[in-house]
């Protein structure tokens, strides 16, 4: 799992690829991450929670698996 806010404000983060052993994603986890440019899903992840990658203005590629059955509010605001 990746925790609430756990890499909040990571200023030199580019680029997220999960493995298959992340099932979770907590509120907030890639939150302002300027830089972030692509990110790709485990294939286990259900959900993804509110402000997840907010405000994350970099961000141009997401790959979103067919798991996913639930979008919070304002993950990719």
């Amino acid at each position: 799992s990746i925790g609430v806010r756990a890499f909040n404000y990571c200023s030199k983060l580019e680029s997220v690829i999960m493995t298959n052993s992340v099932i979770t994603i907590g509120r907030g986890a890639f939150s302002e991450c300027e830089k972030l440019k692509n990110i790709q899903l485990s294939n286990n992840i259900r959900k993804i929670p509110r402000y997840s990658f907010e405000q994350c203005s970099s961000l141009t590629d997401i790959l979103i698996p067919g798991s996913v059955i639930k979008i919070g509010r304002r993950a990719f605001e």
